[in-house]
């Protein structure tokens, strides 16, 4: 893929790699392109780039922002060929993050840029333009999201104490494990460590009895539970959700889990977790 001007190549453009960065108020995504200049005896034009629409390639194309290059004007033309690289920036708010996530479901992703400017030589000027596929692995767009923050977000704020036992994984753990898994896209992983989390709540035979207590009052008079209860019982219902994730090859035709179910019961054992911890520092 090259930039021409007059029908002559100036430089050919491809992707090399993906970075995450931390950027106030959103996920910055840090995409890096190579430049292989051509020779031009004579001397050549005079390159000025603008910031590159960056979209999503998958069932139906979404434009994703504007990638601003870190200077405008990259590499001089000139009777020697080189190479050179250059950083383009996007800033994705929560929302443009999930819908890249929810279009690569787990897997890697492709991204198109319109790396675009404007070439003056000699007295005139040309708009350039050319279209280049970003294809990004699995594992290098996971570590780009952790280094922009995303990886490391939740839609609640979950402060958990360390666990009381030293080799006993603590709910936050498995709350860091579960997001893990929702990002490469191992949906039925993702709805069983939550379930573990919530199970670590219950550890203990008074708190797995105030639970049963409470699923027991809900069968028998639902009106007269306590908030307390209620909790204790969202609590049990959403671990009984999460149970076909524990036999997901023998009860396949009873459903599986998708981004959209994974997200749901991460959200949910997030501010039970949260609610939990809550309760507990109040006592």
């Amino acid at each position: 893929m090259s930039l021409s001007f007059n029908g002559r190549a100036i430089a050919d453009v491809r992707f090399s790699s993906v970075h995450g960065i931390k950027m106030a108020g959103g996920f910055g995504i840090r995409l890096s392109v190579m430049f292989n200049v051509q020779p031009w005896a004579e001397g050549g034009p005079t390159v000025c780039l603008a910031p590159a629409f960056v979209s999503i390639v998958g069932a139906e194309a979404l434009g994703i922002g504007y990638a601003v290059p870190e200077v405008t004007i990259p590499f001089r033309v000139s009777s020697c060929p080189s190479e050179m690289g250059l950083l383009y920036d996007v800033v994705l708010s929560q929302g443009a993050m999930e819908a890249v996530e929810r279009s690569r479901g787990g897997q890697g992703l492709v991204l198109t840029m319109r790396i675009q400017g404007t070439a003056w030589h000699e007295g005139k000027a040309e708009a350039l333009q050319r279209v280049i596929d970003c294809r990004i692995s699995q594992s290098d767009w996971i570590a780009a999201l952790d280094h922009s923050g995303y990886g490391r977000t939740l839609l609640f704020e979950v402060p958990l104490p360390a666990s009381s036992l030293a080799n006993a994984p603590s709910p936050a753990k498995y709350l860091q494990r579960a997001k893990a898994h929702l990002v490469k896209g191992h949906y039925d992983e993702v709805v069983a460590t939550c379930r573990l989390a919530l199970e670590s709540l219950s550890d203990g035979s008074e708190a797995a009895d105030a639970q049963a207590q409470a699923m027991r009052e809900f069968k028998g008079n639902p009106k007269a539970l306590s908030l307390a209860q209620r909790e204790l019982v969202l609590r049990q219902v959403t671990m009984n959700y999460t149970h076909l994730a524990h036999h997901h090859e023998s009860d396949m035709e009873l459903g599986r889990y998708d981004r959209s179910t994974a997200t749901m019961v991460l959200g949910v054992t997030a501010a039970l977790v949260s609610r939990a911890v809550v309760d507990a520092s109040e006592l």
